[in-house]
């Protein structure tokens, strides 16, 4: 705390790459208390990055809470027993839920499978909930009390790996051509149309990405899924056709 507070008082910087800026950013964060540090880690827009990009009109139209308090809310009405489960909690009903589950279901029924995921079993699941944290998590060796339970059953090397995810390479992606399409569709004027975006602030972290001066792959796929979504399903959804004359109310509902 106390290396932070002189770090607090320094000039805030650009964010770069820079071992110095890095160690700086990395400084202050860690001092900060446990929620809003996890908080940071699990969102892809930092409140700071967000409050920067959006225009002060879509600020003042959607209201002044933020994704950020919206988690921090969160730990607020968790009635967990301690740190590790209130994170675990907000994991269950936020990560999992609204992202994990929801990317799982959208690749299987693309291809008409049906997936089943089995440890989410409701009965397992309030029992590993009643398990005290340091079955979960103990010198940090996470999945504490599950890679026990596989010993008998796995290879040691398999359990104890290091873990592995599922993501995609976004940074070459958005220095490469689909950068070059994400430029094309962030910048050709209809995003900006909508008012909802600083395009000075999008011009900057499509050129600091693709110069290497910062990683902004997270923050740039979210800008342009939102805007593809936005052309797909807003821009080119169908209008409610006219009610054929003589038709009554409860009819035209109907219709409709």
């Amino acid at each position: 705390r106390g290396v932070a507070a002189v770090a607090g008082r320094l000039p805030v910087q650009r964010p770069t790459r820079a071992l110095s800026n890095r160690t700086m950013r990395w400084v202050k964060r860690v001092s900060e208390p446990r929620f809003q540090r996890h908080a940071r880690r699990i969102m892809h827009f930092q409140p700071e990055v967000q409050d920067e990009v959006c225009t002060p009109a879509f600020v003042e139209a959607v209201g002044q809470r933020s994704a950020f308090d919206l988690l921090l809310g969160s730990y607020g009405v968790s009635d967990a027993p301690d740190a590790i489960d209130a994170m675990l909690d907000i994991d269950v009903n936020h990560y999992l839920a609204d992202c994990l589950l929801v990317k799982v279901d959208i690749a299987s029924m693309a291809h008409g499978l049906e997936a089943r995921s089995p440890m989410l079993d409701h009965v397992f699941m309030e029992f590993a909930a009643s398990l005290p944290s340091h079955m979960k998590v103990r010198e940090r060796v996470t999945k504490y009390i599950l890679k026990r339970a596989a010993v008998p059953f796995l290879p040691h090397d398999n359990i104890y790996r290091a873990k592995r995810g599922f993501s995609i390479p976004l940074a070459p992606w958005f220095r490469g051509e689909f950068g070059d399409y994400a430029r094309d569709v962030l910048l050709d004027g209809r995003l900006a149309g909508r008012g909802y975006f600083r395009m000075d602030v999008i011009q900057r972290l499509l050129d600091e990405h693709q110069q290497g001066i910062y990683t902004w792959q997270k923050e740039l796929w979210n800008l342009l899924m939102l805007e593809l979504w936005h052309r797909m399903f807003i821009d080119e959804r169908p209008r409610q056709p006219s009610p054929a004359p003589g038709l009554t109310t409860a009819a035209t509902e109907l219709v409709r």
